[in-house]
């Protein structure tokens, strides 16, 4: 009986050790650029996707477009059951002359049978600070026009922002989009963290982040762990590939 009891307790106890980072069921994703394929072969990046475990994969829309082999890649790991979403980054999009090459482009990704995600950014053009609302209607305006071609598709549409520069339009923002993804860059106080995305948790977000802020895979792999258990998000993108493929495991 006493051998029996200390096998259960050894047994209750590693459960524990190792529920922390195993049992939250994170998923990571990454930003792949079109200067990553021209520093990197597409046969280390297959291997890179796949040996780090990635679930979602944030695909630039020039190598998608202009390379067959990394189209069918992309393709092929949808087939997988990775996410896969061709990225859109011109914040001039958001200006209605701009519609035309948007449309066509959303068309290409949907039919193709992926996702689109947007990290067009508005709030760097120049006269977004002196005319805030302005941008902000036009950025809601497209993320709506949008969604409507999404829903034509059935396909998803994710956005990338900031927290201070989108307050007032982020509940637009997440009715036209099926994730948020907050911009978290160079911020590594857990508690001011978990004060700015605890507002919005109660839409589908991710956090994203960049590798270089770390020293370490194990440390930000670490610091997500502890962002999940304060705030409950789940999902992470790290910003970007190549940044992560330099840093150090431990």
């Amino acid at each position: 009986m006493k051998i029996k009891r200390i096998f259960l307790f050894v047994v209750v106890m590693l459960m524990f050790a190792g529920s922390s980072f195993a049992n939250q069921k994170l998923k990571f994703g990454v930003y792949i650029w079109s200067s990553s394929f021209d520093d990197l072969k597409l046969s280390n990046i297959e291997k890179f996707v796949s040996s780090k475990g990635i679930d979602i994969v944030e695909l630039s829309y020039k190598p998608f477009s202009e390379n067959k082999d990394i189209k069918a890649w992309a393709k092929n790991l949808v087939l997988q059951g990775k996410d896969v979403e061709i990225v859109l980054s011109e914040p001039k999009y958001i200006f209605p002359e701009r519609w035309g090459v948007v449309e066509d482009r959303l068309n290409n990704i949907f039919s193709s049978g992926f996702d689109v995600h947007l990290d067009i950014e508005p709030h760097i053009l120049n006269g977004f600070k002196e005319d805030k609302a302005k941008y902000l209607k036009l950025f809601v305006e497209f993320l709506n026009k949008v969604h409507a071609v999404a829903e034509k598709y059935k396909k998803g549409v994710s956005v990338a922002i900031t927290t201070r520069h989108y307050k007032g339009v982020i509940d637009d923002i997440a009715r036209s989009s099926n994730r948020m993804v907050f911009m978290i860059y160079g911020v590594k106080n857990l508690k001011k963290i978990q004060e700015t995305i605890e507002p919005y948790v109660r839409y589908n977000v991710a956090i994203a982040f960049r590798a270089e802020d770390f020293k370490s895979e194990a440390e930000f792999l670490s610091f997500m762990d502890k962002i999940s258990l304060l705030t409950d998000v789940k999902i992470f993108i790290v910003q970007n590939l190549r940044q992560w493929d330099e840093l150090p495991i431990r």
